[in-house]
C-alpha cells in the first residue's frame, strides 16, 4: 500500500509499524538521494530521487547502473569502484563512515 504524508494518519504514534511507514514515506519523498549499500558496494536500496536525478526510468535501473553513472575517478584519485569498496569496508568495520563522493 502506498501512503503520502497527507493521507497517512497513525492511530497510535507509538506503534512500531506506523513509525516504519512514516519513515518510509519521509525517505521516499525527500528531495535528497538516499542509497543503502551492501558489503560489495552494490546499492541494495535507494529512494526515488536517485532515479530522478540521474534520469533513470526506475529505482531498479538506478541501482543496477549505479557505478556506470559515477565518474571513473573520485577526488581522492582512486577509481570509483575501488574507493566505494574501501569506504564500505570502513563503514562496516566502524559502524559508520562519512566521506566525499563525486557523482
Amino acid at each position: 500500500m502506498r501512503y503520502s504524508i497527507e493521507s497517512y494518519s497513525p492511530k497510535d504514534p507509538n506503534d512500531m509499524h506506523a513509525s516504519e511507514v512514516l519513515q518510509h514515506i519521509i525517505i521516499e519523498n525527500m528531495p535528497l538521494v538516499v542509497n543503502v549499500s551492501g558489503r560489495n558496494s552494490a546499492v541494495i536500496y535507494c529512494n526515488a530521487e536517485g532515479a530522478r536525478l540521474f534520469g533513470c526510468a526506475s529505482k531498479e535501473e538506478y541501482m543496477a547502473r549505479f557505478f556506470d553513472l559515477q565518474p571513473e575517478f573520485q577526488p581522492c584519485g582512486k577509481r570509483s569502484m575501488e574507493a566505494a569498496l574501501e569506504m564500505d569496508d570502513i563503514a562496516f568495520r566502524d559502524g559508520h563512515h562519512r566521506f566525499e563522493w563525486m557523482h
